[in-house]
């Protein structure tokens, strides 16, 4: 197991957790109940971390460095997308259509593709590359 991440922010943590788990990558997170020895040891010691396999290290170090830069974000939910209950075509920034409250399915962790069961997490394309179906 390799040292891949680590922080004092929890959420960090989180964040960069399930960034890994999204690319198929087992993670371990260490000392992630440590605060209460603060004071007994260096503070950054006692910080969680985030341990995958060696075999995994070179693509976890690459999510790692694209969050650490800023490019993981979700830049591409601002393009606007189409609702899949009533196609309407919805400005970006919003998360739920204003005309049938379906949410965006870009931004849900598991929606999947209505024709052909997909993963659409953070695809830059409205369109499902599996089947060609617009969403």
């Amino acid at each position: 197991m390799k040292k891949v991440f680590s922080s004092g922010d929890r959420s960090l943590i989180e964040i960069v957790r399930r960034l890994l788990h999204n690319e198929g990558i087992e993670v371990r997170v260490l000392n992630e109940h440590t605060a209460s020895v603060l004071g007994d040891v260096p503070f950054f010691k006692a910080y969680p971390e985030l341990w995958v396999r060696t075999e995994d290290q070179a693509r976890a170090d690459r999510v790692v460095a694209k969050f650490e830069s800023g490019e993981s974000r979700d830049e591409q939910l601002t393009d606007p997308w189409t609702c899949p209950g009533c196609g309407e075509t919805i400005e970006g920034q919003f998360t739920e259509c204003w005309n049938c409250t379906i949410a965006d399915p870009r931004r849900e962790e598991d929606a999947r593709c209505t024709e052909c069961g997909y993963r659409l997490r953070g695809l830059p394309d409205r369109r499902c590359p599996e089947c060609g179906t617009r969403f």
